[in-house]
């Protein structure tokens, strides 16, 4: 199953509070820090997605408390996983440090086949 992203989950929380695409298409929140991604098609330019549901989640859900963000007890509100400005379903590097002379190889996509790389500790391990 493909994971949603974070445009997609911004459109259910539209749909969810107006209940319907036409409310949704008419909206009168100007002052959202939704608003205009509300449609899920075009992304201003300069706007991040992440942001701006962190941005929905401190200033519309936990009136300006930014540390009742964490305390969100709404799981099932479509914006929840992203409440923290971070995608939660990207593929995150692991944190084992590259060394510089494999890094670019490692971008490339061989580090799937078999390349070493020196952690931090200055031991060889295999990448998986």
């Amino acid at each position: 199953m493909q994971q949603r992203t974070p445009l997609q989950h911004i459109r259910a929380k539209c749909l969810d509070c107006t209940s319907t695409y036409q409310e949704v298409n008419n909206c009168e929140f100007a002052d959202c820090p939704l608003h205009q991604l509300r449609l899920g098609k075009h992304i201003p330019e300069g706007m991040s997605r992440l942001k701006a549901i962190r941005r929905y989640c401190v200033t519309w859900c936990m009136n300006d408390q930014p540390s009742e963000v964490r305390l969100c007890p709404t799981t099932y509100c479509s914006l929840y996983p992203f409440r923290f400005g971070k995608n939660p379903y990207r593929n995150r590097a692991t944190k084992t440090k590259i060394a510089p002379e494999n890094a670019l190889e490692c971008k490339k996509g061989v580090a799937d086949k078999g390349i070493f790389q020196q952690g931090v500790t200055g031991q060889e391990s295999a990448l998986d």
